[in-house]
């Protein structure tokens, strides 16, 4: 497989692009899907340096390779920490597809990397994983924070988010 290497900066160019094209919105769903459809390479390389099946990994070793793997190809550092029975969350002060120094604007968060980690967990676990960033260094956050698990949990972390509650009280609430 043949890789190529562009600037970080240049997700922030395609939301900037696709939503002056097709209306506000429209980039984040369109480079999470991206990622999604993307993910598949990404983890064929990441099961090529494991040099077995990643779901047959101990969970530790998972880990560890993966943020290996995503650290030397320039995405940035990663550390997961299980914050609920049924999630996991992964914490970034570094990530790549965030801007921290750039215009607020200028991107809304890291919907690509969103869409790849979806996938690649969704492979380990032989089933459908959800990925929600809840915090990004675009947006003014110390850190990109995705939080990631079953749908039906991140699908409920998420709509109590969206009625108003932070991240500590939703994770509290969860069944």
């Amino acid at each position: 497989m043949r890789n190529v290497t562009v600037p970080a900066s240049t997700l922030a160019h395609l939301v900037q692009a696709i939503d002056e094209e097709s209306g506000s919105g429209t980039a984040t769903a369109v480079l999470q899907r991206a990622g999604f459809e993307s993910g598949s390479a990404f983890f064929r390389e990441l099961e090529q340096d494991a040099g077995e099946e990643l779901a047959a990994l101990p969970e530790a070793r998972f880990w560890e390779l993966l943020a290996a793997f995503f650290d030397v190809r320039g995405w940035g550092r990663i550390t997961q920490v299980r914050v609920h029975p049924a999630l996991g969350m992964l914490h970034s002060s570094d990530w790549g597809e965030s801007h921290g120094a750039m215009d607020a604007g200028a991107s809304r968060g890291c919907a690509f990397s969103s869409g790849v980690f979806a996938h690649i967990f969704g492979r380990v676990a032989s089933g459908a994983i959800g990925v929600l960033e809840v915090g990004c260094r675009s947006r003014g956050d110390a850190e990109c924070t995705f939080v990631l698990g079953p749908e039906s949990a991140v699908d409920q972390l998420h709509g109590m988010m969206v009625d108003g509650l932070d991240i500590e009280s939703a994770l509290s609430g969860l069944q």
